[in-house]
């Protein structure tokens, strides 16, 4: 669906839509209502989409559910056949600041996006109208992504909100402790994200950096 930026199409999933329920093997384009909740639960979404009324409905060939393996490491992930495709770019070259507080800027000072008061990495979709992938639909889009962190071997999937993720889902607990409290002043960690669409196969591979202010 289309949100504040038009013609750049971001995933919403159908349990968030109030009055709609998705049939699988269907195609859908929908007309729904938008709110913007002036004070929203917290760790919820600030926007709330009801139906209005369904204007296609496509029956279309039924896809098999793909069978997840787990991922224990990089190697493990699943990529999709025109990886990697060049879409998508961190804003402002991924490079963060974050002070002892946990508050994160961009390294020239200027606050990042936020989401419900979250501090988030924002993603830029620097694909050419012209290529043949820029209305690819699901496939290529960036619905998770697949963290690999400098600070430990695990690798975890996280979901993107609104063509972007939440630091505080990118770095665990544990982690921007550790920034917080030990790192020193300038030391600079790099982190990278495997981009993955719908079906958690990688698309792309961007990275970012945090440095402590």
């Amino acid at each position: 669906m289309t949100e504040d930026e038009p013609g750049q199409w971001q995933n919403l999933y159908f349990s968030a839509v109030k009055g709609f329920t998705y049939e699988r093997g269907h195609e859908y384009e929908l007309r729904v209502k938008r709110t913007i909740l002036a004070n929203p639960p917290q760790d919820a979404s600030n926007r709330t989409y009801e139906l209005v009324r369904i204007l296609a409905d496509k029956k279309v060939e039924d896809v098999a559910e793909p069978v997840e393996k787990e991922v224990k490491s990089e190697a493990d992930i699943e990529y999709e056949q025109q990886y990697p495709v060049e879409k998508y770019a961190i804003a402002k070259g991924g490079e963060y600041m974050v002070d002892a507080d946990g508050k994160v800027t961009y390294a020239d000072g200027t606050p990042t996006p936020e989401f419900d008061k979250h501090a988030q990495i924002y993603l830029e979709n620097i694909l050419d109208k012209s290529h043949p992938l820029w209305q690819a639909g699901a496939r290529y889009m960036a619905t998770y992504a697949y963290v690999l962190s400098p600070l430990t071997d695990e690798i975890r999937l996280v979901p993107s909100t609104h063509s972007s993720f939440l630091f505080k889902n990118i770095l665990t607990e544990n982690e921007m402790a550790y920034v917080k409290q030990s790192m020193k002043q300038g030391e600079t960690l790099h982190y990278s994200l495997v981009l993955a669409n719908v079906y958690k196969r990688g698309i792309q591979k961007v990275e970012f950096s945090i440095t402590k202010k």
